[in-house]
């Protein structure tokens, strides 16, 4: 079975559809029995989907708006 540091670097850095079936059942394998390993793939794979759900452009008036709560805040302070 393949060790944490292992499956953190595979996860991290290379495309699991590239490795061999034996090296993603052992990932498997390894996901289903350390909790660290699979909170870790969850957590990569909500920051990527958050990624991917901020890639849209802000609204124009945005930075407006943060402007004037930012200003609303420190009047009320």
């Amino acid at each position: 079975m393949k060790t944490c540091q292992e499956i953190v670097s595979l996860v991290t850095t290379e495309s699991p559809t590239g490795e061999t079936m034996w090296t993603r059942v052992s990932i498997g394998l390894h996901l289903r029995l350390c909790t660290h390993c699979s909170r870790l793939v969850r957590q990569l794979k909500q920051i990527a989907r958050i990624s991917r759900a901020t890639r849209e452009e802000p609204s124009p008036d945005l930075e407006e708006r943060i402007l004037y709560r930012l200003l609303k805040k420190d009047r009320l302070e």
